[in-house]
């Protein structure tokens, strides 16, 4: 490793157990969903390739293309290794941000710390005899 590298090492703060724990969560999340788009674009393919062999068709209405750009689109989205990226598209890591915020208004208490309502309990009507 050059002298750069460890400089560059050495300026970056050490992750907390908590990081280390989310980080890993979120990249186990996103392989699933990576894995759940290969295995739905596989034979979407097959089928669109095959398609577009039977019916000619112009280059703007041929299936597989289009299918192609949905993936692309979809790889951009799930950003499996999280990186930077200046765009206004959807991401699984804005996702990931949104639930991390409504669970911690919810159930932390969010930023003054006063702790959300209990999820509703659908028990509690039926031993009440409501």
């Amino acid at each position: 490793m050059s002298a750069r590298n460890d400089k560059q090492a050495d300026d970056e703060p050490i992750p907390t157990r908590r990081q280390i724990v989310r980080s890993v969560f979120v990249f186990q999340y996103k392989l699933f969903i990576d894995a759940a788009k290969d295995l739905l674009l596989s034979p979407l393919s097959l089928a669109a390739g095959l398609v577009d062999l039977i019916r000619p068709a112009p280059p703007s209405r041929m299936l597989f293309p289009a299918l192609m750009r949905q993936g692309r689109r979809a790889e951009r989205a799930i950003n499996l290794f999280g990186r930077k990226r200046a765009t206004s598209e959807w991401t699984v890591d804005q996702l990931m941000e949104q639930m991390e915020e409504h669970l911690r208004t919810r159930y932390l208490g969010g930023e003054d710390g006063v702790p959300g309502e209990a999820p509703p309990d659908g028990n509690k009507d039926l031993e009440e005899g409501k």
